[in-house]
């Protein structure tokens, strides 16, 4: 089994399609976003900032 690298700035979680660029244990809300056809999850990253922080920004990084 190959394992591939991780993306910068990303905490992996052994096989999983959601990524956590910025955890937040204390969110009341996690926000699940799918990129666009041909886009990438990194996409969300400056979402990061703009929301208030009882938010969680998750990623997923589809196959």
């Amino acid at each position: 089994m190959q394992i591939d690298q991780p993306k910068p700035n990303l905490t992996p979680i052994a096989n999983s399609w959601v990524t956590y660029p910025k955890p937040n244990p204390e969110a009341k809300l996690r926000l699940f976003c799918f990129y666009y056809a041909g886009g990438g999850a990194a996409i969300f990253r400056s979402w990061i900032d703009s929301l208030p922080s009882t938010v969680e920004i998750c990623p997923i990084e589809l196959p």
